[in-house]
């Protein structure tokens, strides 16, 4: 009778402990997620440096709407500089894929 109180305990001892280790499982996961959502950031913003060097962009994507708003007034020069810039761009692209 008693090696069976023995195994009965045994088992219901086991069940907490194989839940604290998949809640650790668990946690272990969720922080790796974290980590490599960080690392996605700021290699997101190095490239965006990267591409904003490269290609000459002038204006700050966060900034952008501030200074839209003051060129209102000059939008035939702010449409013939986009499209020189969309030309340049093309032009270092193409560059780009020949090398």
């Amino acid at each position: 009778m008693v090696p069976t109180y023995s195994r009965v305990l045994n088992a219901i001892e086991k069940v907490p402990w194989d839940l604290v280790k998949e809640y650790w499982g668990i946690r272990k996961s969720l922080q790796d997620l974290i980590e490599s959502k960080e690392r996605n950031k700021a290699q997101l913003a190095k490239i965006r440096t990267t591409a904003n060097w490269k290609w000459g962009f002038k204006k700050d994507p966060q900034n952008s709407n501030k200074e839209d708003k003051e060129e209102d007034g000059d939008k035939k020069g702010s449409e013939e500089e986009l499209k020189e810039n969309q030309k340049e761009m093309l032009k270092r692209t193409l560059l780009l894929a020949s090398c």
